[in-house]
């Protein structure tokens, strides 16, 4: 409801009806009585409600604007901040659309390099699958080619190996009759390992076989007598090893073939008298297998390998090498050959290079002039040997090793001056060469040891004085020697044992008083002795024989002679000493006047004097040896004031 323009709560009406009811007729009452005070009040009043709510609607209006105007500084802030911000929005949006053009144009740029790629992948994909089935058509073809070659090399390495294994076991394949046969085999085998060579690459296998058959070139080489191209096949076979070893370390195999082919290309450098050479090719052998039987100490074969290298190295050292050297290589072949037998089984075969062994360290030990200690190991040797002829119910080989033990057993008796067990053992030994001859009567190895033998006991029974039994040696040694120079003129082993036995037959003439036929012995050998220096030896000796006989005059002429040749430093000392003999034998001439032997006496100290000049300038007493000889020999003691070694 309203009032004078006033909203009254409707409620509020209601709630004070009854208390203003009374109040309104006493007011109705007093209008009625009072009409002019009544208008007057009410239009008073009509004019201050009048005024008022002009009063409140102005400033109802002044607010009103006011809010108005607030209301649109408001809304003109918030248009300019929504301009502002749909300005920014649009640059932010004119940005995103830059942005998008540019990744849509580079999007476009990536798909079609995409596109591109895609495509050259694609092509190089077919490329590759074309590249990779003709890959696979080559390599099934190489492969087939490969298993033809290999099913050829396999038919071809069976012939080879059958045809030198049969060929080898043939009696007469190392004979001369064989060369020719030796000589096409051996173009076969070259053809078919430049075949080998070409397909072995990588192929353990083949590599294998490579090294077997330039070994087996190199055996052929060997057999024909081609030392050198032997060397070459057997060093190609321990290079084709090598290579098997580098593929494959763990296989003792390889290594073992490398030192079986530097010990054959050592002995091959050794017969063509490249020394140095042999010995390198053995001491490398010698490192390599040491290190197979370290690793593998149960294996036979190999300890026999590096027995053998070891027994090679030494036979070397007996050429060129130091005693010492000697000794050492031959210790660890005896080790080898005693852990042989130990380990495995005293075969014969063990046995044999048992004995071997011990025989190389007692040379070993000879040279060292430990000639007791290398008795000892000669001892034991032939007590081996004499256990295998047991075994062997005495075999013409068993017997024959045993008479070789027996004799190295001599010489060293002989060697240390136990001359009178030299002579048991020496005894021992031709009756074992006389069994062996009766075995074997076309033998003429047999026929030339025995004569050797006999010749070396009648030594050893000169030296003890039994001259009967010496001189029946030598004549015995001598028959047999002549026999075989009657079949075989030229045969140089026959005619050395002829010098020998000879040279001691003379020697036992003079020590028996036959000085005549010494003389003659001696000059029949200065005939026959091919070496020069055993000739002029056997002259000089001719001259002494005849001294001892007496005559000075032949001895004379035969040094006068001998003083014309071109001889030896030693051997010039040798005659000085024949001429001073000379001169002494001339002093005891009665048949010569004073003045004869005076004179014969300085032209024999002439003589004398003058070949120590010519062994001086050729350098003899260099050595101090021959200045300590020459100051207390008896003999040359007249000269002494008038030569001087020294000077």
């Amino acid at each position: 409801m309203e009032w004078f323009g006033f909203a009254i709560p409707t409620h509020e009406i209601g709630q004070t009806r009854l208390s203003t009811c009374g109040s309104v007729e006493r007011s109705w009452r007093w209008v009625r009585r009072n009409p002019v005070p009544t208008l007057l009040l009410l239009v008073s009043g009509l004019g201050c409600v009048i005024t008022g709510g002009l009063a409140l609607a102005l400033t109802h209006s002044v607010s009103f604007e006011r809010a108005a105007r607030y209301d649109a500084e408001v809304a003109k802030n918030e248009a300019l901040r929504a301009r502002t911000l749909a300005e920014r929005t649009r640059d932010q949006l004119h940005s995103a659309l830059a942005s998008a053009e540019q990744a849509r144009r580079t999007a476009e740029r990536d798909r079609n390099a995409a596109d591109t790629a895609r495509h050259a992948a694609d092509h190089q994909k077919a490329a590759a699958i074309e590249q990779r089935l003709l890959a696979e058509l080559e390599r099934k073809r190489a492969l087939a080619e490969q298993r033809k070659a290999e099913e050829s090399l396999k038919i071809a390495r069976s012939v080879i190996r059958n045809t030198i294994a049969e060929c080898s076991q043939n009696p007469r394949f190392e004979g001369e009759e064989f060369r020719e046969f030796r000589t096409t085999l051996i173009s076969t085998v070259k053809k078919f390992r430049r075949e080998l060579e070409a397909h072995a690459g990588n192929s353990v296998t083949l590599l294998d076989d490579l090294s077997d058959y330039s070994h087996w070139l190199g055996y052929l080489h060997f057999l024909n007598g081609d030392q050198v191209q032997a060397a070459t096949e057997y060093m190609a076979a321990a290079g084709a090893a090598c290579r098997w070893a580098a593929l494959d370390s763990e296989d003792p195999e390889a290594r073992a073939k490398i030192a079986d082919s530097l010990m054959n290309a050592g002995n091959a450098y050794h017969n063509h008298h490249q020394f140095q050479m042999a010995e390198s090719c053995y001491r490398d052998a010698c490192a390599i297998i040491d290190t197979v039987v370290e690793a593998h100490p149960q294996v036979e074969k190999y300890r026999l390998l590096a027995l053998r290298a070891y027994s090679q190295l030494v036979s070397a050292f007996q050429r060129s090498g130091s005693s010492d050297e000697h000794v050492e290589v031959a210790t660890r072949a005896l080790g080898h050959a005693s852990e042989c037998v130990r380990i495995h089984a005293p075969t014969s075969e063990n046995l044999r290079a048992l004995v071997k062994a011990h025989q190389d360290l007692g040379w070993g030990l000879a040279r060292q002039r430990n000639l007791e200690l290398a008795e000892c190991h000669f001892l034991e040797a032939l007590e081996l040997v004499r256990s295998i002829q047991l075994r062997a119910r005495f075999s013409p080989r068993a017997t024959a090793e045993t008479t070789e033990a027996t004799i190295m057993v001599a010489k060293v008796q002989a060697s240390s001056g136990r001359s009178d067990a030299a002579v048991v053992t020496y005894d021992e030994a031709v009756r074992l060469l006389h069994s062996m001859l009766q075995n074997a009567p076309g033998q003429t190895a047999i026929r030339i040891q025995l004569a050797e033998i006999q010749t070396r006991l009648a030594e050893q029974l000169r030296v003890v004085r039994d001259l009967a039994r010496a001189e029946q040696n030598y004549s015995e040694a001598l028959k047999s020697i002549n026999l075989m120079l009657a079949q075989d003129p030229k045969s140089a082993a026959v005619l050395d044992l002829c010098t020998m036995a000879m040279r001691g037959q003379a020697h036992l003439l003079n020590q028996t008083g036959r000085h005549q036929d010494a003389a003659a012995t001696w000059a029949k050998l200065a005939t026959l002795d091919p070496d020069p220096n055993r000739t002029a030896e056997a002259s000089l000796f001719v001259l002494q024989s005849n001294l001892f006989a007496g005559d000075w005059k032949s001895a004379a002429t035969g040094a006068e002679q001998l003083g014309q040749g071109d001889l030896p430093k030693w051997l010039l000392y040798d005659l000085a000493h024949i001429w001073m003999r000379i001169a002494n034998a001339v002093q005891a001439d009665a048949a010569l006047t004073r003045d004869e032997r005076s004179q014969e006496e300085r032209r024999a100290m002439k003589q004398g004097l003058l070949n120590l000049e010519q062994a001086k300038s050729q350098g003899l007493f260099q050595e101090r040896h021959f200045v300590e000889q020459f100051e207390k020999d008896p003999v040359l003691a007249p000269l002494h004031k008038q030569f001087d070694p020294r000077r």
